[in-house]
């Protein structure tokens, strides 16, 4: 990993690397991966308020031919109480080795996985809170999507994939005297559709939440959890006689640090 400062504003990095995999078990016969890689990345700010960032990777490994990926991203400082963040990226991703060799239900014949992505990324700051919202569109090629076939789950390839989307997060941090109050929330939409189709792939939910409520007194601490999860399809045809209901899971954590230092506690959990 090799970096030049060319000046204090651009910097260029190359890295090169090799990954040797190795796996064995009791039902599966003995299996090796190597993989290298070279990068090379340029980060430049051209101000205060606006840098770019572009990276371009090539991989080499078996049985698999790795494209030229690539990425290109700009940040944009508006003001001290909004960021703007713009990315496009080509990416590839091979199947591991539980998607291959699983027993009995690996599939090695799994082509590698290819997708574009764009995305738009704004955040924006005031005082203790702060909150995100991002859009995203992604078009994968053999898209590796594991499905239950009789009475067992195997992996395969869907042929191309369209996933499109936002996610939404708020983080809220209060110091008083009466303890700290933090709040973190998360929202996600996402549509994931076989192009010839135009289904939602199952077990994928529209709609997936979450909020954490986080409240600490001196070596007391009260953590709140909470994550809906939408109603999910559970055949490729959206027949909704067959739909997951959505539901509901809360968790409720709390504990006493014995010490000072906060290293040890003694608490306990309901689920």
């Amino acid at each position: 990993d090799l970096l030049y400062e060319i000046d204090k504003n651009i910097h260029l990095n190359a890295i090169l690397s090799t990954n040797r995999t190795k796996g064995y078990g009791t039902n599966i016969e003995e299996k090796n991966r190597n993989i290298s890689s070279g990068a090379l990345l340029l980060k430049h700010g051209l101000s205060n308020k606006l840098s770019y960032e572009v990276a371009l990777r090539k991989e080499v490994t078996q049985a698999y031919k790795s494209p030229f990926l690539y990425s290109f991203g700009i940040d944009y400082k508006a003001s001290k109480y909004y960021l703007l963040k713009l990315n496009l990226s080509r990416n590839f991703r091979i199947p591991t080795f539980n998607d291959l060799y699983w027993y009995n239900a690996g599939n090695e014949k799994l082509n590698a996985e290819k997708s574009i992505q764009a995305e738009v990324g704004n955040t924006f700051r005031f005082k203790q809170l702060t909150f995100t919202l991002t859009g995203y569109y992604t078009e994968i090629s053999n898209m590796i999507h594991w499905v239950p076939t009789s009475s067992i789950w195997k992996p395969r390839n869907e042929a191309k994939v369209i996933t499109y989307g936002g996610e939404f997060l708020l983080n809220w941090h209060k110091k008083t005297p009466f303890g700290n109050f933090g709040i973190n929330t998360t929202y996600a939409y996402t549509v994931s559709e076989n192009e010839a189709t135009h289904k939602q792939l199952i077990y994928v939910p529209y709609h997936k939440a979450t909020g954490m409520l986080d409240y600490r007194f001196k070596r007391i601490s009260v953590n709140l959890q909470q994550i809906y999860v939408g109603t999910v399809f559970t055949r490729s045809d959206n027949n909704s006689a067959y739909n997951l209901t959505d539901y509901f899971i809360t968790n409720l954590r709390t504990g006493y640090y014995l010490d000072k230092k906060q290293q040890h506690q003694v608490g306990f959990r309901i689920q």
